[in-house]
């Protein structure tokens, strides 16, 4: 009786060891859907972003031939600073938050904040908009932001 004790101890090991290794398999591959969701949403927004940019190129490239948010036309600021200012920055707030939580792959990550600091070299008017727009983001975010554009964080006073 021992000897079939001892046999069914083992099996039940080799069970339980079975059954994590496909939890982990499992887990890997719900991880792995989770990111390419993710990418294909920021793949997504990034589209978006193009379109609106593209909609809009010619109340946004008279907005960039100003120096201050303040000297634009009404028009001008809804959709430079509430849309693709909002845009911009959502965009990578939210592939920040995506990585924090682990389901935006950190290269993809990477990308989204160059693209980030791309923009905000490109558009300087941006750089006063972050600075109306940062209390929407989680302070880590900015702090990262900000960390990664020291002049960004002296722009804005």
């Amino acid at each position: 009786m021992e000897k079939v004790n001892q046999w069914l101890s083992l099996a039940a090991n080799l069970g339980v060891l079975a059954g994590i290794v496909f939890l982990g398999y499992e887990i890997q591959i719900n991880t792995n859907a989770v990111q390419s969701a993710n990418i294909a949403a920021y793949n997504e927004v990034t589209s978006s972003w193009a379109d609106f940019a593209a909609e809009h190129a010619v109340v946004l490239a008279k907005a960039e031939q100003h120096t201050s948010l303040s000297e634009l036309t009404p028009e001008q600021q809804w959709v430079y600073a509430g849309g693709l200012a909002v845009k911009t920055f959502h965009q990578a707030h939210t592939a920040y938050l995506h990585h924090r939580a682990g389901s935006l792959p950190h290269d993809v990550f990477e990308a989204a904040i160059a693209g980030l600091e791309h923009q905000l070299e490109l558009a300087p008017l941006l750089k006063e908009a972050w600075h109306n727009q940062r209390h929407h983001h989680v302070q880590e975010f900015n702090d990262l932001v900000e960390r990664r554009m020291p002049d960004l964080k002296k722009a804005g006073g």
